[in-house]
């Protein structure tokens, strides 16, 4: 695992040290981490590397020319080798791209990102994965372009004018994800999904590698897209885990995690689950079953829920306690498999009828505010001062109509999908990525793989829709795959068969209820009595919803981590004047 971060100027002038100093320091909270330092008149690159995979990912040249990579690119070298170190794909990359050859980046199909200084045309490239997994984070100081994959190391960059973007943290509080490659602040901008952003003397160029919009269907029978599924399914697994005898992997009640374990332990590799659930859920009993039946070492400790699910830290504090818990032990004990996007890309989970039948009759906007009825909810508008509520909540939904409309894919009917792959989906990973000097651990997504991703998008949706497909593709895992219940999402295909005795789900069970409502109040309390933005946050209706919230009224849980997020931004600011949004603005 490796933390890159950067600076290029144009006019080649040295880079400032306060700027080269800040960066350093930013890479690693961990004191004993030293950073890879590549130091050229007009461009500074620094790394730091963990170790998780084994194998650094830097290279240099006598002429000055250097690449930084964090994550795994995986590169298809087009020669029949499955798999290869990453040094030796972040190698190929770098001679690949300095030859002109981007269209080597379609070949990538690995969670990355990558900075590379190719001193022919003093040029600056910043590239992230497919599918935008991986994040990267480009700003400007001066004259000068800084760039980093944790956007907590821009935050300390001195001159850099960190003010909050009031559009960015409100799509990224109530769509996961901020839209158009905003952030939390002004002037900070995210790559999008595979975008490569080029920056020499003439000027700053941006384009994609991949357009997922115009991935092609293909007209398959229910057997063939299975098979197209399985196959690319299990290349993706197998060349994640290399040559490993052993893993470690997450194991709910559900489907991804669970056909990964079986992968993994159908290809001979011994593998240690975890499972993080409440005793008397469905998670806990399944997970349970499951791995006494496929024959994992199996981790079962309490869930308690907060402001933030975050199962990711919950499994890091569990590998610190010992590499080898239950007598697994694996040759990179680091890296955590887990299940991210398997029932959204093959399950369809975020999906709907409804938003299909409206994008197919060319009715956006209907399918726009039939998305926001049914998953997100309104804006809080009381929330905030008057009048930002309504112009705030007006921009979110005009944001993702922006969104739809630049996409013109083969089915419109898919629309929202790509909406989300674009954007939610993929950015479900990035506090993971802000803290891994501290976790110090990687993920395996094997659902992530981009070729795995192509198949599943050039799949019709009707075959996809509802786990229709996904439940077909079990059979060829077979017992116990098939044979052990697992949980199934309300209005898809139900599992056929009976769930243990007394379990319920996890979301059903009192004790998760009051274990969110105490973490909620908790944070009420600390907005209320302290800090908060108060030219665009009403206290006083904070204050009325947290004590309904508190008396049980009503659930104004998603008024709290609203507020929550803001105030926790704008601390990070330095408490920075806002620029407040403008009322009777259109959305872009």
């Amino acid at each position: 695992m490796t933390i890159i971060a950067g600076a290029w100027r144009a006019s080649g002038a040295t880079i400032p040290a306060e700027i080269t100093g800040a960066l350093v320091h930013g890479l690693s909270r961990d004191p004993a981490d030293q950073a890879w330092i590549h130091d050229v008149p007009g461009c500074f690159l620094a790394k730091v590397d963990v170790g998780v995979y084994g194998e650094p990912a830097a290279v240099s040249a006598p002429d000055g020319s250097a690449s930084v990579l964090a994550g795994e690119p995986l590169v298809d070298w087009q020669d029949g080798v499955l798999w290869r170190p990453r040094d030796a794909d972040t190698d190929y990359l770098h001679q690949a791209l300095r030859q002109g050859n981007r269209q080597v980046l379609q070949r990538a199909s690995g969670i990355w990102c990558m900075a590379q200084y190719d001193a022919n045309g003093h040029m600056l490239r910043l590239i992230t994965d497919q599918l935008g997994t991986r994040p990267l984070y480009e700003a400007r100081v001066g004259d000068c372009v800084v760039f980093a994959s944790a956007l907590r190391i821009l935050e300390a960059i001195p001159g850099l004018d960190l003010r909050l973007d009031v559009r960015g943290i409100t799509e990224q509080a109530i769509l996961q994800a901020p839209l158009d490659g905003r952030t939390t602040y002004l002037g900070v901008h995210l790559l999008r999904p595979g975008e490569i952003i080029e920056h020499s003397a003439p000027g700053r160029t941006s384009r994609v590698t991949r357009e997922w919009d115009r991935v092609p269907h293909r007209h398959l029978s229910d057997d063939e897209a299975i098979d197209a599924v399985h196959t690319a399914f299990i290349r993706a697994v197998d060349r994640r885990r290399r040559d490993d005898t052993a893993a470690v992997s997450f194991l709910s009640g559900g489907l991804d995690s669970r056909i990964i374990v079986a992968a993994m332990r159908n290809a001979g590799l011994s593998v240690q689950t975890l499972n993080f659930s409440l005793v008397g859920s469905l998670d806990h009993a399944i997970g349970g079953l499951f791995a006494e039946a496929v024959g994992t070492f199996h981790v079962s400790r309490p869930y308690h829920a907060g402001l933030d699910d975050d199962y990711a830290e919950m499994a890091c504090a569990v590998l610190r306690e010992s590499p080898a818990i239950s007598g697994v032990i694996p040759e990179r004990p680091r890296l955590l498999w887990a299940g991210y996007g398997g029932s959204a890309f093959i399950g369809q989970i975020h999906s709907r009828p409804e938003y299909a039948a409206l994008c197919r009759n060319g009715d956006l906007p209907g399918a726009v505010d039939a998305f926001f009825r049914v998953k997100i909810g309104d804006v809080p508008t009381r929330l905030f001062r008057k009048p930002f509520g309504g112009t705030l909540a007006r921009d979110t939904r005009g944001g993702v109509l922006s969104e739809i409309e630049r996409l013109s894919p083969e089915d419109p009917g898919r629309l929202m999908e790509l909406y989300l792959l674009h954007n939610a989906t993929r950015c479900q990973m990035h506090a993971h990525h802000e803290a891994t000097d501290l976790r110090r651990v990687e993920l395996q997504v094997p659902f992530f793989d981009a070729d795995f991703v192509a198949v599943a998008l050039g799949i019709p949706s009707e075959l996809l829709a509802g786990h229709r497909l996904y439940h077909r593709w079990l059979e060829r895992f077979g017992p116990p795959v098939t044979t052990i219940p697992w949980q199934a999402y309300p209005n898809h295909e139900p599992c056929p068969l009976p769930p243990p005795a007394g379990a319920r789900p996890q979301w059903e069970l009192a004790s998760e209820q009051s274990f969110r409502r105490k973490a909620l109040l908790r944070a009420a309390r600390r907005l209320v009595g302290g800090p908060l933005p108060t030219e665009l946050l009403d206290r006083r209706y904070l204050g009325a919803v947290s004590l309904a919230h508190w008396l049980g009224l009503r659930n104004y849980g998603y008024a709290i981590r609203l507020a929550h997020r803001y105030t926790g931004a704008w601390l990070r600011t330095g408490r920075k004047a806002i620029p407040l949004p403008e009322v009777g603005s259109a959305a872009a």
